[in-house]
Parts: structure tokens; C-alpha cells; sequence
């Protein structure tokens, strides 16, 4: 199964870097698995009308953090462990609460306030 079948790029962020989160949320989610085949550098670029030359960059990307692996120049593979899902569970929650913390500031909001609201929905 093709796991960029349902990517939605935007503007918000590079393409690369979209189609390396794409990836992690669906390691996160369960629905990409160990050793799983992702398709060709070309058949993304095409599929998505993208330049090749970005998936290589996300595909080298997720080389150099871990959970993708190319064999022998021939096909590239998820790679899915614990330490690993951990870590980009890690990432992505630190990303988000930046995210927050940011727009927390802005309202002017004071910490208290806001960690007791926080309780409040975490046990709703």
C-alpha cells in the first residue's frame, strides 16, 4: 500500500518536510509497519506532480533520522522499532507545544491559569 495515497500538501511547511511528517504520523498511528516498501522516489513525484528531486530530500531526510532505510539502491523501507515510535512521539508533542506555548503567550495568559485549564480538559 502506497502511504502517500492521502497527503494533503499545503503551504504551511516545505513539501520534504510534509511528506516526512505524513510518514511519522502513520508510524504513530499504526499504519505503516516494520519494513513496510514505500513506493519509488519517481512514483511519489509523479503521484503528487512534485519535483523528484524533493522525495529524494525526504527520503534522505528520514534516512538521517532513522526510519527509513534504502537497500542496495533498489527500494527504501520503513523502519518501525520502540525506541523509534517513541521518539517521534517525543518530536512531534515538543512541536505542538511550542505551537501552544507561543499562542499561550500571546493571550497573555499566566501559567497557573493555564495549567489548571489544561487539568481541567486532560480528565475531561
Amino acid at each position: 500500500m502506497n502511504p502517500f495515497i492521502d497527503i494533503r500538501l499545503n503551504h504551511d511547511l516545505p513539501v520534504y518536510q510534509q511528506l516526512c511528517l505524513h510518514i511519522k504520523r502513520k508510524i504513530l498511528r499504526g499504519e505503516c509497519t516494520n519494513y513496510q516498501e514505500l513506493p519509488s522516489r519517481r512514483e511519489v513525484a509523479a503521484q503528487l506532480s512534485i519535483n523528484p528531486n524533493t522525495v529524494q530530500k525526504a527520503y534522505r531526510t528520514m534516512e538521517e533520522e532513522g526510519y527509513l532505510k534504502t537497500i542496495a539502491n533498489v527500494k527504501s523501507v520503513i523502519i518501525v522499532n520502540d525506541a523509534l515510535i517513541e521518539k517521534i512521539r517525543r518530536e512531534l508533542v515538543d512541536q505542538m507545544l511550542h505551537d501552544f506555548v507561543i499562542q499561550c503567550l500571546e493571550t497573555g495568559i499566566d501559567r497557573e491559569t493555564l495549567i489548571a485549564m489544561l487539568n481541567e480538559h486532560w480528565h475531561s
